[in-house]
């Protein structure tokens, strides 16, 4: 029942016939000692025992392991190659008119095609070279030159040139990570 302290009325009486219960104050735990010394050495040596059998135990089952396969595998045989043999013996007789003509040579004595890549081209010479300035320190050997077309005045900035197009697409590769938009060019 709630009480109404605001009134300061008194809450029944309880009726004469029971007693109030007497508390009987709380037991307080015994105090145990904290070492116990014959457990604390009884875990030190089962967990010695366990980390001796821990580390011991891989190569000794290991080794019985091994034992048991070499009983059971029967030996094996000698590899024998005999591709090298067959490659110095025989010859191979190909017909030219089944390859492409862009793969064979028609002019050997033909100076070597090199390869130039245009890395982008700006109004501004300063940004030519700032540009160009920047792929150097890259290890690209860059360029720029001053080109007059219809449009107005350009500076085009150059890598290369390359003596093979394999360089010539690293250079394009490396130019496309920097967010460039590069173009290959074919000399000669």
């Amino acid at each position: 029942m709630t009480r109404d302290y605001a009134r300061h009325r008194k809450s029944p009486k309880k009726p004469a016939g029971k007693r109030p219960r007497r508390r009987t104050p709380a037991r307080k735990p015994e105090k145990r000692s904290a070492f116990n010394a014959p457990s604390f050495s009884a875990g030190v040596i089962f967990g010695a025992g366990l980390i001796l059998l821990a580390s011991y135990a891989p190569g000794v089952f290991q080794e019985s392991i091994n034992a048991v396969r070499i009983e059971l595998e029967p030996p094996a045989e000698e590899i024998v190659f005999e591709f090298q043999e067959m490659l110095e013996q025989d010859t191979v007789v190909t017909d030219p008119s089944d390859y492409p003509a862009e793969f064979l040579d028609s002019d050997p004595s033909a100076p070597p095609r090199e390869y130039l890549v245009q890395a982008a081209s700006l109004r501004a010479s300063e940004a030519a070279a700032a540009l160009r300035e920047q792929l150097m320190a890259q290890g690209l050997p860059a360029n720029y030159e001053k080109v007059v077309i219809s449009s107005g005045t350009w500076y085009r900035v150059t890598v290369g040139p390359f003596p093979t197009e394999v360089e010539a697409n690293r250079a394009l590769t490396r130019l496309r990570e920097q967010k460039l938009t590069p173009r290959l060019i074919k000399l000669g």
